[in-house]
């Protein structure tokens, strides 16, 4: 092996390992790009706890707070996502969830609303009823 095919490798070797190391960036990039865009609620699921015209039918008497345990929250976008939803079941008045806890915490009418159909509708986002 000569000096001049040994320099001819190493240059080789250092254009590949640079190659390498762009593409790792640009999976890296792409990754979070996407991760991103999957968690975040879609137009429909906007609707904020504000919006919520159940409350005019919701009686106090009839109000129950209870926790659910959600499985695959990953970021804020996941928990709007879920109050959204559960916020569009007729008889919730209040959600708030949150991913690090795996839980959304919903205040609502036990003659509107079961729990049932809280379920159902987090399945129907994408995410996994664990219980209450």
């Amino acid at each position: 092996m000569t000096f001049e095919t040994s320099y001819r490798e190493c240059i080789i070797n250092k254009f590949i390992f640079e190659k390498k190391n762009e593409m790792k960036k640009s999976i890296l990039i792409l990754s979070a790009f996407l991760m991103i865009i999957s968690c975040q609620p879609n137009e429909k699921d906007q609707k904020t706890q504000g919006d919520n015209q159940n409350l005019i039918e919701i009686k106090a008497e009839n109000l129950v707070s209870i926790e659910l345990h959600i499985g695959g929250m990953t970021c804020t976008g996941c928990e709007s996502t879920i109050s959204s939803g559960l916020l569009s079941l007729h008889g919730v008045a209040e959600v708030s969830a949150s991913h690090l806890d795996s839980n959304a915490i919903v205040l609502y009418d036990t003659s509107l609303v079961k729990i049932e159909d809280m379920k159902s509708m987090v399945e129907k986002k994408g995410y996994d009823f664990l219980g209450n």
